[in-house]
């Protein structure tokens, strides 16, 4: 009896240490207000860096948020006037619908304007990042005709990465990771996409500064293609060497449960 107690106390300190430890290597979230709820005017959607501020982020494109609630069919304003996208409430049973997390949308036309949306964030160096997100492809309202969207994610320096592409069309992220443009009916909305890339900091300084770059892609120019995004993370990967430890850990302790609990059912049955 004394050595199951001893190894349910064993497994549960494991247990605790691992979920701690788990939390403060892997889980720390590093990007500010991912779903965009921080805002300025507080609780109003419009134009990003224009008529509306997003806590940590900077946008130089034709880019808006939504608030929660308002998948985007609501009007919002922009520096060209009001702006909505087919949805419910205007016109289009396409499904348009807030994103699973619950959190804002940030609405980016990926063929009119085009520029990224960016957040400086603090890593170390020489480690692997996880950049997760929701994502959806969606049309301005008052337009027809099929469209495609997608996003490009980068982390690099500040200055290099975005390139503007002709006239009004998507630009390019250097050493970015691109979606496969999604096609789109025309007055659709694409469903929720959850999307990860991974990225790997350069050596440097403990913390450092690297900039995180969204910027999307669309197709075609005139029938205004929107992706939207939300509930951006960034974490760190744990490390194979890591996770495998901890198996191993585990998997010692279930082997001697299972003996100390056989032990105990046989000397269990000889004492009856």
């Amino acid at each position: 009896m004394d050595n199951l107690k001893n190894y349910f106390l064993a497994a549960a300190l494991a247990g605790g240490f691992y979920l701690g430890t788990a939390q403060i290597s892997f889980g720390q979230n590093v990007i500010t207000d991912g779903n965009f709820t921080s805002l300025t005017p507080t609780n109003t959607g419009g134009q990003l860096g224009d008529e509306v501020t997003a806590a940590g982020w900077s946008s130089t494109g034709y880019n808006f948020v939504f608030p929660s609630g308002d998948a985007g069919d609501v009007a919002v304003t922009g520096s060209d006037g009001a702006l909505s996208l087919w949805g419910p409430n205007t016109g289009s049973a396409n499904g348009l619908t807030t994103p699973p997390n619950g959190g804002n949308v940030v609405a980016d036309d990926g063929a009119y304007e085009v520029g990224p949306l960016t957040q400086s964030v603090s890593v170390k160096p020489s480690t692997t990042y996880v950049v997760s997100f929701y994502w959806a492809g969606a049309q301005q309202s008052g337009f027809n005709g099929a469209t495609t969207e997608g996003w490009s994610v980068a982390l690099g320096a500040p200055t290099g990465v975005y390139t503007q592409g002709s006239g009004d069309t998507s630009g390019t992220l250097a050493g970015g990771q691109t979606i496969t443009p999604v096609a789109n009916v025309s007055h659709g909305f694409t469903g929720w996409m959850l999307q990860s890339f991974d990225f790997t900091t350069p050596s440097g300084s403990n913390p450092e500064t690297e900039t995180l770059y969204f910027l999307a892609n669309g197709t075609p120019t005139g029938e205004p293609p929107f992706s939207l995004l939300s509930g951006v993370t960034m974490t760190v990967v744990p490390e194979p060497a890591t996770s495998a430890t901890w198996t191993l850990l585990f998997g010692m302790l279930i082997l001697a449960g299972n003996r100390a609990w056989r032990l105990y059912q046989k000397r269990s049955a000889t004492n009856s």
